[in-house]
């Protein structure tokens, strides 16, 4: 057994893996990171894995290589994890200068910073960086008269620029959903002559459903590609015929009944409730059918719907567990971490998160004002000072 991210597991969680595995011959795998420990709000547990250990007699085994940032952005990570974790050794200096980039971009106001990030965008998609692979994160929403003092300037300008953006937090409330994600499977597979991981990922959910056998599994196994083969050629002619949302949603409806919504409701408890499957196929239905609209190509339209070609932008939280060639912050400020005096190392936590995300390149923004609202960098100054000591330029601009 498998436990992911377990440095956020909640006390009722803990429980539950206890009443379940302790004292059984069962092998669990829990794997986590402290400085990445960012649901104590919620519950989690501050010494889940020292709990762990003595519960379940377990071994810890650091992780020490992060394959995910180049040489000069995990010198960098490395001074904040040491804040969070005392056992973490800074690493030696990097070799390659040219080894990715971070830096920290001071304005005036947040119109020059919406010019300026904006401008550095298309300098990175000109250099042949995705836009998918470019993101824009934020620590939390924050209005000012109906206006988002993080998100909103920056998105008028890469519009002017023709530049596609939007607020991944809109798409991810359904997105994440299993229910979508399955019948996302089975329009693509549906649709696109070669799609071998969505086969893969529909057969396998058939086969747990119907609890295949040794005995009667290759005769059942040839039946059931033979069944996938030909829904996926049935819903490919029904899509030709497409004229409205009401059309879009019986497709889904059909391809819920090849999986059963009995059998899906035993692995996903939450969709025995009608009205919430009804919520948010309403969401997901809305949107793919309007990119259609925009496109006139179902492909196209899933495509974007799933995020290909725009950049994202995020909150800290929804940005948990992905990564990207750039990564852009905007509002390294008190009103951003407001909690940062009474909870300094959950907030750090959440930062490192942030900061943890990019591959290569690293930019945090810092604005005097935002809508005419002073920002001051008291509370948060520990963050800067190990910026410093990391050896962050800091620019003015």
């Amino acid at each position: 057994m498998l436990l992911d991210e377990f440095q956020d597991t909640t006390i009722i969680q803990y429980q539950l893996i206890k009443l379940s595995f302790e004292n059984s011959d069962s092998i669990l795998t829990a794997v986590g990171d402290i400085k990445q420990r960012i649901m104590i709000f919620a519950g989690a547990k501050k010494k889940i894995f020292s709990e762990f250990e003595i519960d379940f007699k377990a071994t810890r085994i650091p992780l020490l290589i992060n394959y995910r940032s180049t040489e000069k952005l995990q010198y960098i990570q490395s001074f904040f994890a040491k804040e969070l974790d005392d056992n973490v050794d800074i690493k030696t200096e990097y070799k390659n200068n040219q080894d990715g980039d971070c830096q920290i971009l001071h304005f005036r106001d947040s119109d020059r910073e919406a010019d300026i990030i904006a401008s550095e965008i298309k300098k990175y998609i000109e250099k042949g960086i995705q836009l998918e692979d470019i993101c824009i994160l934020y620590r939390r929403k924050f209005n000012f008269r109906s206006k988002d003092i993080y998100r909103e300037k920056i998105m008028n300008k890469l519009r002017i620029l023709g530049i596609p953006a939007r607020f991944e937090d809109l798409y991810q409330n359904f997105l994440s959903e299993p229910i979508i994600k399955l019948v996302i499977s089975f329009i693509r597979l549906s649709l696109k002559d070669q799609s071998h991981e969505d086969w893969i990922m529909i057969q396998n959910l058939l086969i747990y459903l119907k609890g295949f056998n040794e005995e009667t599994k290759t005769k059942r196994f040839r039946d059931l590609n033979m069944m996938i083969f030909n829904k996926s050629n049935q819903i490919r002619n029904l899509f030709s015929g497409i004229k409205s949302i009401k059309d879009l949603w019986k497709i889904c409806v059909m391809i819920i009944k090849t999986f059963r919504i009995e059998e899906l409701s035993l692995l996903y408890p939450q969709y025995l409730d009608k009205n919430y499957i009804e919520m948010i196929f309403k969401e997901f239905l809305n949107y793919f059918f309007q990119q259609y609209q925009l496109h006139k190509d179902w492909i196209s339209a899933l495509e974007c719907l799933l995020g290909k070609g725009i950049i994202p932008i995020m909150t800290i939280h929804k940005s948990k567990g992905l990564e990207f060639e750039v990564v852009i912050f905007i509002g390294l400020e008190d009103k951003a971490f407001f909690h940062y005096r009474e909870n300094s190392n959950e907030e750090l936590c959440n930062f490192f998160v942030a900061l943890s995300r990019a591959k290569k390149f690293n930019i945090f923004t810092h604005c005097d004002k935002r809508y005419n609202l002073p920002q001051s960098i008291i509370n948060i100054n520990e963050i800067y000072d190990i910026f410093s000591r990391s050896g962050v330029k800091q620019i003015s601009i």
